[in-house]
């Protein structure tokens, strides 16, 4: 095993460009997941307050319009002293005080205005609330009683206006826009964090190995070529392993327990197919690249390119359909399409017969790039 020995000795005088593509990218995932939604309309959401009222008018009107509050905050009780409500709302234990005078009711008949007086904290949310439905609970109200109707008739029609809700959602910037989710986030810039960390470091021990007085060094020790490529294949099968396990850790420790969900499990898989996709191409690119000054170059303008056609840095619902249909050739895009599917399904397990395709694609892909590789070893041979 000591071509295996060597892979790994070689490959730790790399770590630090491994450690800077898995930071840079990590601390990328980890911003943007923190803004990731899914793909569902967000609703906005009415916060429940506390109120006390201190009703002096008691009459139909003063308590129609404690109802309709009540309807959407919380009553509670408090004693009509100056100083204990001072305390009670400095403490949070009330939000806001409505202490109605008399005559409130008969005020708002005669179309006069005698407004109910409010008491909270200055500065906060809580009173411009209670403020603006006193103001639209009265002003519907006055309408309702100077077309004609009588108090009750006009208390219901009010009761009912003031309380059609309006759903409230967030519009998109286009039609083919959507969110994704944290989980999604976390996975989707792995192609561009594989290839690199593949084409520049197992590339350049790829590489190395492929000199002739290397070579000719392993075949004097009596190291068959054949059992060189084995053991460089079990190496860098046990450092893309490593590296998956180490990004799946990483995104434990961004996303908690989510992760351990079917869809994390389902995500884990993808980025284990997607390895597969890596070894194929660096063992592509090591066969055909002779100087590893070429890597970096490759790294990229090739890498890089895959990465923004198969929707890695830009989705693909903002790219043409051109495009589209055109990064179906690459194998980024069946990576980012089995996200994208893993994103927007359900926790069950008959959804994941939706995303084999991709993974089978991603398979199909690793097996061309290595035979792609052999054949192209195999003829330079041939010419030698």
């Amino acid at each position: 095993m000591q071509v295996y020995k060597t892979f790994f000795l070689m490959l730790k005088k790399q770590k630090g460009m491994i450690l800077m593509y898995l930071g840079i990218f990590v601390a990328v995932a980890w911003l943007v997941a923190g803004q990731g939604q899914k793909n569902e309309e967000k609703q906005f959401q009415k916060e429940s307050y506390t109120f006390a009222v201190l009703d002096h008018d008691d009459t139909e009107i003063s308590r129609g319009l404690t109802a309709y509050m009540g309807k959407e905050h919380k009553q509670v009780e408090i004693r009509d002293d100056e100083e204990l409500i001072q305390d009670e709302i400095f403490a949070r234990n009330v939000n806001a005080v409505i202490r109605i005078p008399k005559g409130f009711g008969e005020a708002l008949k005669a179309g006069k205005e005698l407004r109910p007086v409010l008491l909270s904290v200055p500065g906060t949310v809580y009173g411009q609330v209670f403020q603006s439905l006193g103001t639209e609970y009265e002003k519907v109200l006055k309408m309702n009683l100077a077309g004609g109707m009588d108090v009750t008739e006009a208390l219901k029609t009010t009761e009912a206006t003031c309380r059609e809700s309006v759903p409230v959602s967030f519009l998109e910037s286009g039609e083919n826009t959507q969110s994704h989710s944290s989980l999604y986030s976390f996975f989707v810039y792995i192609p561009y964090v594989f290839f690199s960390i593949g084409v520049m470091a197992f590339g350049t021990i790829l590489i190395q190995f492929e000199k002739k007085e290397l070579q000719n060094r392993m075949n004097c020790s009596g190291y068959s070529r054949r059992k060189i490529q084995t053991e460089l294949l079990l190496g860098m099968l046990t450092a893309g392993v490593g590296l998956c396990a180490l990004y799946f850790l990483i995104a434990y420790a961004g996303l908690g327990n989510k992760i351990w969900s079917f869809k994390g499990l389902l995500s884990a898989v993808n980025m284990l197919c997607f390895m597969l996709v890596t070894f194929g191409f660096v063992y592509m690119i090591s066969k055909m690249v002779a100087k590893t000054q070429l890597l970096s170059m490759i790294s990229n303008l090739v890498v890089l390119g895959m990465c923004f056609l198969a929707g890695v840095f830009v989705p693909l619902e903002y790219l043409s359909d051109t495009l589209v249909k055109a990064a179906h050739f690459l194998p980024v895009y069946w990576y980012v399409e089995a996200v994208r599917r893993i994103d927007a399904m359900a926790e069950d397990s008959m959804s994941a017969v939706n995303v084999l395709p991709d993974f089978g694609m991603q398979i199909l892909f690793a097996v061309t790039l290595a035979a792609a590789g052999a054949a192209y070893a195999r003829r330079c041979q041939k010419r030698i």
